[in-house]
């Protein structure tokens, strides 16, 4: 069942802020984590990857979990959550202090099994780390077209396995418009 945009966008906000809140606790200069741009950008992924959560799993089996469908380990392949764990908390423990603070997940799957789908503040911090690890700057709220292309370039995996440009605006419009 899809979450409603509104009540949506309070969950992000606050979230968002919340975990600003806890890296500037630690010391770690996190302007920006809490922006208009940064909800906007998590809205439009949210959008297109789960329909705002009508799909916590991948549709035919694969490994995206949540509301973003952030890949997940299967066997011996590494997803972009066990990823972010291994490269970006690893050697960042005060930024991994400050997620746990804000969603109470220790670490990643399958020793917290199917957090990508039962905690909401936890894919929200997650989403949020992954779009902070980009050098390039988020676009601007609501510049649909720009989110598009940011999308395909650094959110969407694989040639086939989320749509294009055209189903992203789609879903974008269907959910945010």
């Amino acid at each position: 069942m899809a979450i409603d945009k509104t009540m949506l966008t309070k969950i992000v906000n606050e979230t968002c802020a919340k975990f600003q809140h806890n890296l500037e606790r630690q010391g770690v200069n996190a302007t920006g984590i809490h922006s208009d741009q940064a909800t906007s950008m998590l809205l439009a992924i949210a959008a297109h990857e789960s329909h705002f959560f009508t799909y916590p799993y991948q549709i035919g089996g694969g490994p995206g979990r949540g509301l973003f469908m952030m890949e997940i380990s299967q066997g011996n392949i590494m997803g972009t959550e066990e990823s972010i764990w291994s490269h970006w908390f690893k050697y960042r423990k005060k930024w991994r202090m400050a997620m746990t603070n804000t969603c109470g997940v220790i670490s990643p799957h399958p020793h917290n099994q199917d957090a990508m789908v039962t905690k909401l503040r936890y894919q929200i911090c997650m989403g949020r780390v992954y779009l902070w690890m980009v050098p390039e700057p988020l676009p601007g709220p609501y510049q649909v077209y720009q989110q598009c292309r940011y999308w395909a370039k650094y959110w969407k995996r694989t040639d086939v396995s989320t749509g294009d440009e055209a189903d992203f605006l789609s879903d974008y419009l269907t959910y945010l418009g």
